[in-house]
């Protein structure tokens, strides 16, 4: 591929991930709406002699990883810089972590696969998406994680005499869309080289049978859409019982899942998380997540828990044009502690302190509709609000939690946005969906019509209760 011009900074968005899915051990991966960040910037010449890194942590690990060379994302990064035979100039790393640590949700693939674009990026890109891909792996060890966190969805990988190799498995439309994913998190680590190394190095031919029928069956069934074999699909006998005493109440955190709706459930990756596959709505998915975290609670364990969805997309870099205002608007959220920012061309322009569709209206109101242009982040963004951004013209949308309708809509009208954690649906602070707003959209699915009627309901409101006051 032609190489880019270099530039120098570069920020990526790189997913969560499930491997294993029960039988797939090392085989299957899946991404999930739990994104980190990573932004690289060079500030200093290759040989100098300022500092070779500097460090800014934000959310998990800000005081547990190191803020030096050993950091994971910069030994990805140099591992570029050194197969590009390029010396490393001294670089800024601001990690936007959300990723539990050491929790089984690919965090280690995260950082790396993260490092590793990113540096590519700021390079000119010299290196092909074979090439980052093997060179993750290497770094990483085992490409379950990887392949996910790089290419996004459900992935089978293996490492074969000929190299690596790779293929996206297809769920039909309905059946992902349908799909809620649940991932229930206890509050102790499992180291992954202590989980793999209590493992047998022999199994024997009834357990091997057992798992490849499984393993089968289960790329059958997410292939076919078939939510009655999940269950079985995902039953295991290579890893999971030998991991129990690594995991306290793993049994029936699986069995309390299946037996309250779940159509299937694993352990993620060596652990401890629990991952299940949800059919339905938000209330079943919900019900499902507080059994799961009720079984680890029998067994003296907290936990939270995160109901997402599979990430189609997997790592990205943000667009070189987006890059600075972007990082303006998502800087008025973690310092500035706001619910809201407005930025174009570099300026900050609007801002509140509240979140959602409502302040988001203000900032329309008071442009008359025209945002053409900017960036705007907001802490949680709905389909409605999605809409609404489009409709104003905005080029990017930032939000650390994002309904899974708004990232269907932005994605729809080529919008970049960065999501920190993609949800069903956004609830109300009674824990349903009775947003009017998204209601009034359900329907619709032209942004300009969305805006109006928008606009078009919160005036009528407004004159509502200027009345209801009036008369009071």
């Amino acid at each position: 591929m032609m190489a880019e011009a270099a530039r120098k900074v570069a920020r990526v968005v790189v997913p969560a991930t499930c491997a294993n899915l029960g039988p797939g051990f090392d085989v299957l991966g899946m991404a999930i709406g739990i994104f980190n960040e990573v932004e690289i910037e060079e500030f200093g010449e290759a040989g100098g002699t300022e500092g070779r890194v500097s460090i800014r942590v934000i959310g998990e690990g800000a005081a547990s990883l190191p803020g030096d060379e050993t950091n994971l994302v910069y030994r990805a990064a140099e591992a570029v810089y050194d197969a590009t035979g390029r010396e490393m100039p001294p670089v800024r790393l601001t990690l936007v972590n959300r990723i539990p640590l050491s929790r089984g949700l690919g965090s280690s693939s995260a950082a790396i696969v993260g490092g590793v674009l990113a540096a590519n990026a700021i390079l000119g890109q010299p290196l092909g998406v074979d090439d980052i891909f093997e060179l993750a792996v290497r770094l990483e060890g085992h490409p379950d994680n990887v392949a996910p966190a790089l290419f996004g969805g459900v992935v089978a990988s293996l490492m074969g005499d000929s190299g690596l190799r790779h293929i996206e498995i297809s769920l039909p439309a309905d059946f992902e869309a349908g799909m809620n994913i649940v991932v229930c998190v206890p509050s102790f680590d499992v180291s992954t080289t202590h989980a793999r190394s209590i493992l047998p190095k022999t199994v024997g031919l009834s357990d091997a049978v057992f798992n490849i029928g499984r393993v089968a069956l289960l790329v059958a069934s997410l292939s076919q859409g078939r939510w009655d074999l999940l269950g079985e699909a995902m039953s295991d006998r290579l890893h999971q019982l030998h991991r129990i005493a690594l995991v306290p109440g793993l049994g029936d955190v699986i069995r309390d899942a299946v037996s309250s709706g779940a159509a299937g459930a694993a352990l993620s990756g060596s652990g401890p998380s629990v991952v299940a596959f949800v059919r339905g709505d938000v209330a079943g998915a919900s019900m499902i997540s507080g059994a799961m975290k009720r079984a680890f609670g029998r067994h003296d364990v907290e936990a939270v828990s995160y109901i997402t969805k599979i990430s189609a997309v997997g790592a990205r870099v943000v667009p070189e044009g987006n890059l600075r205002d972007m990082a303006v608007a998502s800087e008025q959220l973690v310092a500035g502690n706001l619910g809201l920012a407005v930025v174009r061309g570099g300026d900050v322009i609007f801002t509140s302190r509240e979140s959602g569709i409502r302040p988001l209206l203000d900032a329309v109101l008071q442009f008359d509709g025209e945002l053409e242009g900017s960036v705007i982040a907001d802490k949680i963004v709905g389909r409605a609000s999605a809409l609404l951004c489009i409709g104003a013209g905005a080029r990017a949308v930032y939000a650390p939690v994002m309904a899974h309708g708004a990232v269907g809509e932005l994605a729809r009208h080529g919008i970049d946005f960065t999501a920190g954690l993609v949800v069903p649906r956004i609830l109300n602070h009674a824990g349903d969906d009775s947003c009017p707003f998204e209601k009034l959209t359900a329907g619709i699915t032209d942004p300009g019509e969305a805006l109006r009627a928008i606009q078009s309901f919160a005036l009528s409101h407004l004159q509502r209760e200027k009345s209801k006051n009036a008369k009071g």
